[in-house]
Order: C-alpha cells, then structure tokens, then sequence
C-alpha cells in the first residue's frame, strides 16, 4: 500500500512539474511547437465515462467443501477534466493529467445457497471517489486531419470520499455502515488506492470517445481488488 501510494504521489509531482514549466514557459513553449514535425499543441477535455467495476473479493467456501467465486460487479458514472501537455519538440507525446469524480453502486441479491451461509440475501454498496490521473500518451494523427488516435497508459491516484454498505436479509430487515468507519464496518475499506491504466481515445474534430481499462495496484478491502473498464465520451477544447 504505502509502496504504491508512493509511486502514484511521485508521479502526480511530476505532473504538477510539468505543468509548472509549460504554465511559465507559454511564449517558449508557443515557440518550440511551430518546430514539431507534426502540428502539436496543448488542450483540454471534458469526459463522462460509464464504468464496469469487478470487485475480485475472496471465494466463499461452504462445509461441504464447495467454493463460490465472489466478483460483484458495480456501474458506476464518472466526469473528468483533463488537460495534454505536449513534452516532445519533434514527436506529438503528451503528458495527460486533470481531476475527476465518480459514483457507483452495485445491488447483489445473493444466491440461496450464499444467503443460507451468510445470512445476506442482498447487499449494496455505493462509493464516490476523486480521482488524479497522470498518463503518457502518443497521438496519431490520420491523413484526414478530422480524424485523430490517442493512446495512452499511466498511473491514478483514487481518494474514496464516502462509502456506505447496506445489507439485508430475506425478511426484509436491513441495516447500513459506513465502510470507513471501524466502529460501523470492521475490517474498514482503504480511502486510498494507486493503479494503472491504458485507454484508446478516437478524436474526430472537437469530439472524443474512447476505452480505458484500469487495475487497482493495492486492496481496497482485505483481498479484494478492483477491476474498471469504461466507455468514454467527451469534447476537447
């Protein structure tokens, strides 16, 4: 954990470095891009992603020596701000940093063989998170100057701003706890973690949509893991 946490702040200096520089160095920077071989220049985006999210948890084993796989999965929504750096005079590779906030939730009714040894005939949990990316990527530009390919690949930074799990039996009963909270939810959730991802974004003109799929490098709760593909739109500017 304090490893990979370590990696992900190291590279979110980087980030603010280099942003820094190009921040103070616009006339430089201005001056260097009428160099590049390709036209390349800084610029932003906006995103809303719709996102996939495997909790690879523990299996579950019965007495009877039987074992059940246990990867809910949750949806989730997320908007982002991102802004490209270029940081190469004579190649279009950027440097891909910004902010972004997501919610998700998964609803898990349990199978009858899991509510017999639980307990839990369903459960729900839901998070909002913030979220720092920073990326390499290398752009290619098509022959129709409409048409752009980003492909990128990096480290995030997530901070689990609130999380709440509500469990109910097959009565009807239900009660909720704040997965932060050790006197509610025991052993507690992470509030961070650090993983990589890689994506492809297709630009044409102004607009974006893409894929990315990411891992998270610690555990946000005993052995589990997070898994997150997601469909991305957005626009630049």
């Amino acid at each position: 954990m304090k490893r990979s946490l370590s990696i992900c702040l190291l590279m979110m200096g980087l980030a603010l470095n280099v942003n820094a520089q190009f921040t103070d160095g616009t006339a430089a920077t201005k001056a260097s891009q009428e160099s590049f071989t390709t036209p390349t220049e800084d610029w932003d985006e906006l995103k809303f992603s719709i996102e996939s999210n495997a909790f690879h948890m523990p299996d579950i084993e019965f007495a009877d020596g039987d074992t059940y796989e246990n990867i809910p999965v949750s949806a989730s929504i997320a908007v982002k701000y991102l802004h490209n750096f270029a940081i190469n005079k004579k190649k279009p590779i950027f440097l891909n940093t910004g902010f972004g906030i997501k919610w998700g939730m998964y609803d898990n009714k349990m199978e009858r063989k899991i509510y017999e040894y639980t307990g839990i005939a369903r459960e729900k949990l839901s998070l909002l998170t913030f979220e720092i990316p920073a990326n390499i990527g290398y752009r290619f530009d098509m022959k129709n100057p409409d048409w752009k390919i980003f492909l990128y690949t990096g480290l995030y930074l997530r901070m689990h701003i609130m999380g709440k799990l509500e469990a109910e039996d097959a009565s009807g009963y239900s009660e909720e706890a704040n997965v932060f909270d050790k006197d509610e939810f025991y052993p507690t959730f992470e509030h961070f973690q650090c993983g990589w991802q890689l994506g492809c974004d297709f630009q044409y003109q102004q607009f974006v949509f893409g894929w990315s799929y990411g891992i998270d490098l610690n555990k946000i709760w005993i052995d589990t893991r997070v898994f997150t593909s997601a469909l991305n739109v957005g626009y630049k500017f």
